[in-house]
């Protein structure tokens, strides 16, 4: 990365923050250089306390080993749009079925009881 840029982001973004924006969404995290993302999001949790996601579209219902591993390891967290495509298979363009959108579901969402 270079460093001019590098720098320029991470001053652009801090000053937003200031101003009081409360959540980043960062668009096509996975074309993106993970370790710079990573310092970047540190960079910025080290200062203010922000929601920040990324968005990472497949296209598909199917799981992705580079999403998940980019999930456990970036610091963000990521709008996963699996669920979406499977309704929208389902229902708008009725190429899979209902027991498709269960399954898509059943892998992807997860509940907690308290």
């Amino acid at each position: 990365m270079n460093d001019t840029v590098d720098s320029y982001l991470k001053g652009a973004i801090d000053k937003w923050l200031d101003l009081g924006v409360d959540g980043i969404r960062v668009d096509a995290v996975k074309h993106m250089p993970a370790g710079w993302l990573k310092n970047w999001v540190s960079n910025i949790y080290e200062k203010h306390p922000v929601f920040i996601f990324g968005e990472w579209y497949t296209g598909g219902t199917g799981n992705d080993s580079q999403m998940t591993e980019f999930a456990n390891t970036s610091g963000m967290n990521l709008l996963d749009f699996r669920y979406a495509n499977a309704v929208r298979n389902a229902i708008g363009t009725e190429s899979d079925s209902m027991k498709d959108l269960y399954n898509v579901k059943r892998n992807i969402l997860t509940y907690v009881t308290i």
